[in-house]
């Protein structure tokens, strides 16, 4: 692993940090793409949705460790940026000491929760193995807390192929023993000792290279530097509050979802819910390397950089995620049948399509949450996002009574709309600096136009050659993303843009790829 670090605006290196995270992801997705009906056919819907269910009370707290790179990302890249390593270290020392010790009260709560597992939507029959579940659950979140501080720093060193690599092979130590536990007739239990063991080897791993990257890096561990831990406090607080409402869609609106309905139902609803979590995975390929960016940037005093850099960002990553959205739109009910089965086709795939209509404008927002955190400006969309997922919530509760899961789907879909359309434009004018119309036209009316010939193929294939086998149906989806490219490439792009990816990225590329 090379010690020298890029500079921030080598668009190759962007790049490649961009496939690095689509790599990590797109393994992670066919993982658990397979995994998930093999999961469901061993332990079946009940406990299944019991497994979800737990997920959803552990969840939130295990998210953390996505607070903890959201607060040290940006710390780290504007220190690394400007030579201040002694202030690095501070951040990361204070983050391990404060982290650590929530790692500690989280082992110490769970423990406690096994004393009142009667008071949770898990049948009695349960209620010993949810015992046992949280007992295991505790060192877990512990493990994944210490992690995500190793991780946050090597992505606000721009090092996300490192991350990636980590990833990926966690995912790939994970997915064997899962298969290999239940077929040989374990069961949830055995799950969570995998998971709890996959995530301490990933923090050993993370740590060692970590530190070998940024021999700079000293972690101190005789004090605490109060400055250093009311940064991280201070940033990654505000991120815990940007994160509530993802954490709303894929868990605690389940949760409600099984305490009014039932665990079936939570299988139902989570199968869509889970598919458009992945696909906002895709642009967080984009998002995760936007931030340390915007942090280097900012250092650096390069506002206009800084501007561009967010336009281009928000423009690939409508690109990337509006073929997802269409596709589910028009065939998102053929595509669960042939994954999961016929009898979720109706329940899930009615879900799939209401929450896709908020997924279509999901891009934008998730490009300029990543640019205003990175440039710790990020105050003001925390206490939107708070009142995003109260209202969220709170609709949920009571559509499920009435309209049922499609409900559900509307209450979570209506205020990430509003957000994004209303929001977004106006915020990004006054903490960046950019125009209302330049960010309309580059987020949503240029990739909105360049994806209308692949949306027309995708309808006249589900029409007239509908696919019999996942194999066929991802086939005709390959085939058609040419025509996605094409329409980017002539209708987003200026031409300076197509000059500069031509130069900086297609070439080079290229003479990597060509035969000698």
């Amino acid at each position: 692993m090379s010690e020298r670090q890029p500079t921030p605006m080598d668009p190759l290196r962007m790049v490649r940090n961009v496939l690095a995270n689509w790599g990590g992801f797109a393994l992670a997705a066919v993982v658990n793409f397979f995994l998930a009906p093999f999961i469901v056919h061993h332990l079946g819907e009940t406990l299944y949705g019991i497994s979800v269910l737990f997920l959803a009370l552990t969840g939130y707290i295990g998210a953390l460790d996505l607070v903890v790179r959201g607060g040290l990302t940006p710390c780290v890249a504007r220190f690394h940026a400007g030579g201040e390593h002694e202030r690095s270290s501070q951040v990361v020392s204070a983050a391990m000491a404060l982290f650590g010790g929530l790692g500690l009260l989280v082992a110490a709560l769970c423990l406690a929760i096994t004393l009142r597992v009667d008071l949770l939507p898990i049948p009695t029959a349960y209620h010993d193995l949810a015992r046992i579940l949280f007992l295991l659950a505790g060192p877990n979140v512990a493990a994944s807390l210490m992690s995500g501080i190793f991780t946050g720093a090597l992505m606000g060193l721009q090092r996300f192929e490192l991350v990636n690599a980590i990833g990926i092979g966690a995912t790939v130590v994970r997915a064997a023993a899962i298969v290999l536990a239940l077929s040989s007739g374990g069961g949830i239990v055995a799950l969570f000792w995998i998971q709890l063991l996959t995530t301490l080897g990933a923090l050993v791993v993370s740590a060692w290279a970590c530190l070998r990257v940024y021999p700079e890096l000293k972690l101190i561990v005789r004090k605490l530097e109060l400055a250093a831990a009311t940064m991280v406090l201070s940033l990654s607080g505000y991120a815990l509050l940007l994160v509530v409402f993802d954490w709303l869609l894929a868990y605690l609106v389940s949760l409600l979802v099984g305490g009014m309905g039932s665990a079936a139902m939570v299988t139902s609803f989570w199968i869509a819910a889970n598919l458009i979590h992945y696909s906002r995975i895709i642009v967080g390929g984009i998002s995760r390397t936007s931030t340390p960016l915007a942090s280097s940037l900012e250092a650096q005093g390069a506002a206009g950089k800084l501007q561009r850099t967010a336009l281009l960002a928000t423009t690939f990553a409508s690109l990337v995620v509006l073929p997802v959205a269409a596709t589910f739109l028009l065939r998102g009910g053929s595509f669960i049948a042939l994954w999961m089965g016929s009898q979720f086709r109706e329940p899930s795939g009615s879900v799939l399509g209401v929450l896709t209509i908020g997924l279509a404008f999901s891009a934008s927002s998730q490009i300029a949450m990543a640019m205003v955190l990175g440039v710790n400006k990020h105050h003001p969309v925390a206490w939107v996002s708070v009142v995003q997922a109260i209202t969220t919530l709170a609709a949920s509760a009571v559509l499920l009574p009435r309209a049922g899961l499609v409900g559900v789907a509307w209450a979570v879909t209506i205020p990430y709309l509003v957000v994004s359309l209303l929001f977004w434009p106006a915020y990004l004018r006054s903490a960046i600096g950019i125009p209302v119309a330049s960010f309309v036209q580059a987020a949503w009316t240029r990739p909105f136009a360049a994806i209308m010939p692949f949306a027309a193929g995708t309808y006249a294939v589900e029409r007239f050659w509908p696919a019999g086998n996942l194999a066929f149906f991802f086939l005709q989806v390959g085939l058609l993303l040419p025509l996605v490219a094409l329409g980017g490439w002539y209708l987003c792009l200026m031409r300076e843009d197509r000059i500069v990816l031509s130069e900086s990225v297609l070439r080079p590329a290229w003479r990597l790829i060509r035969p000698r």
